[in-house]
């Protein structure tokens, strides 16, 4: 994929720092293992459960030039904005029932994102 004519890899994992699935020894994350691979042909963007602004620093300091935030931008939709803001101290890590009409997520969507065990962090 990465000698195709594609603008970045997107390495989509459920956690970032997760390690191999294969090989419980080997912690390498595996954005990290395709960007040491392939990032001197194509940026990879690396994803995965990266809450706060320290964390998101933290994997860009392992060479993955772009990241994503997936779950933390419905969790907390003012993420940008409140790091920007350095308000980092403000940003939502978690969820509770009370959050969903605030954020306006339905009922269905709701029961999706409760039903995977660890997919967010639900208090």
């Amino acid at each position: 994929m990465a000698d195709q004519q594609l603008d970045y890899l997107h390495i989509s994992v459920g956690a970032f720092w997760n390690g191999s699935i294969r090989d419980a020894n080997d912690q390498t994350s595996p954005g990290v293992m395709v960007h040491d691979r392939v990032g001197d042909r194509i940026p990879v963007m690396g994803v995965g459960m990266l809450r706060t602004p320290d964390e998101v620093m933290k994997a860009l300091e392992t060479g993955i030039p772009l990241i994503a935030l997936g779950r933390e931008l419905i969790m907390e939709p003012h993420w940008v904005q409140k790091v920007e803001a350095g308000e980092e101290e403000k940003i939502r890590t978690t969820l509770s029932k009370e959050d969903q009409k605030e954020l306006v997520i339905s009922d269905h969507m709701w029961e999706y994102y409760t039903s995977i065990p660890g997919w967010f962090p639900i208090v």
